[in-house]
């Protein structure tokens, strides 16, 4: 079969498969991963990227301008900003995210069995995997998840917090200091916002309020924990004996 992407009536190039599509949050550009022939590519509007082996995700900036995505080619990954890759290439690269001004770019990796975060042309060495980087102005990591499904952690600046079997996304106030996000042990689900952690529910989760990878969730600090807890209210709590 064949697929493309249709914006106001006019139909773009045909590929074999069309997936993850997402919009700019200025604009209304579309930007989405194809595959034609084996290869693929990220397409912007009705720009299409070099042919890659793999791509992920594309996310734009918060002002809409630019587009990024991980992408491999042979054993080589790496990230694309724009149209040039960014910093050297991993055995695995994933998750770019862009700061609140869109100024810099952070992303994980994997290179020789070490992680790695990198922001700009700075790399670090983490101690465990990291997914969901969330990039201050200041081009500071302020929070991520480390580790795999089953031992989770949020890591806030250079520290980590307590393990749980899963985390959600760190969602992080405009002002830098305050993170919530969800977690669940064992049957147990709940909420924690700037460290303090809320009842247990069957099931919680955070709100996100995006239309780009930057991860500013709230409007202020203050509506932290208002945004967090209406989120499982309509939960219904964990009851002791439920099976």
């Amino acid at each position: 079969g064949k697929g493309w992407l249709v914006v106001n009536e006019k139909k773009g190039e045909e590929f074999d498969y069309v997936y993850s599509c997402c919009c700019s949050p200025v604009g209304g550009v579309f930007a989405y991963e194809a595959r034609k022939n084996g290869k693929a590519f990220v397409v912007v509007g009705d720009q299409k990227s070099e042919a890659y082996d793999y791509v992920g995700l594309p996310v734009f900036s918060p002002d809409g301008s630019v587009v990024a995505y991980d992408a491999k080619i042979g054993e080589k990954s790496f990230v694309v900003v724009g149209n040039n890759r960014r910093g050297e290439d991993f055995d695995s690269a994933w998750e770019p995210v862009f700061s609140a001004d869109g100024g810099l770019t952070a992303f994980a990796g994997k290179k020789d069995a070490k992680y790695f975060i990198v922001v700009g042309e700075d790399r670090r060495e983490v101690p465990r995997e990291a997914h969901d980087l969330v990039l201050g102005r200041d081009g500071k990591i302020l929070a991520y998840v480390a580790g795999s499904y089953g031992r989770q952690a949020i890591v806030v600046g250079d520290k980590e917090g307590e393990e749980f079997d899963h985390v959600s996304a760190p969602q992080v106030s405009p002002d830098g200091k305050t993170v919530g996000y969800a977690a669940k042990q064992g049957e147990a689900s709940f909420v924690i916002v700037g460290g303090e952690r809320g009842p247990e529910f069957r099931a919680a989760s955070i709100k996100r309020c995006r239309c780009s990878r930057s991860r500013n969730a709230f409007a202020d600090s203050a509506k932290v924990g208002c945004a967090a807890y209406s989120s499982i209210a309509e939960s219904r709590p964990r009851k002791a004996n439920a099976r």
